[in-house]
């Protein structure tokens, strides 16, 4: 079994283990106390294992547990951010996908 295939199932005391709480294991560092809020739509969780991570590296390892697109775009704080941004500190990390913007054809075509 490769290495990116192994997953930590977290804290026993956290109650079932749900894809929602595996990371691989090679994303753990040293112990930290300090949580990184990580969202995709209605999946959430708060990963103590984070910190020093890029968020190319969340994402990918996240992607098919969260079901985040290739081509979502990176949040922290509020604040887009690129794949190489590190994760420092207590911070909350949102992968978003922007739909559409709802009339824009009929702003598109009155303006002709």
């Amino acid at each position: 079994m490769s290495q990116e295939q192994k997953f930590n199932t977290g804290d026993a005391s956290q109650g079932s283990n749900t894809p929602s709480n595996n990371v691989p294991s090679e994303s753990i560092s040293a112990p930290s106390d300090v949580e990184v809020d990580v969202q995709h739509g209605s999946y959430r969780n708060r990963f103590k294992n984070l910190q020093g991570r890029t968020v190319g590296f969340v994402k990918k390892a996240l992607r098919d547990h969260y079901s985040i697109p290739g081509d979502a775009e990176a949040v922290v704080n509020g604040e887009p951010v690129g794949d190489d941004f590190v994760l420092q500190g207590a911070v909350h990390l949102q992968f978003v996908k922007e739909h559409g913007v709802k009339g824009l054809l009929f702003f598109v075509i009155s303006n002709i």
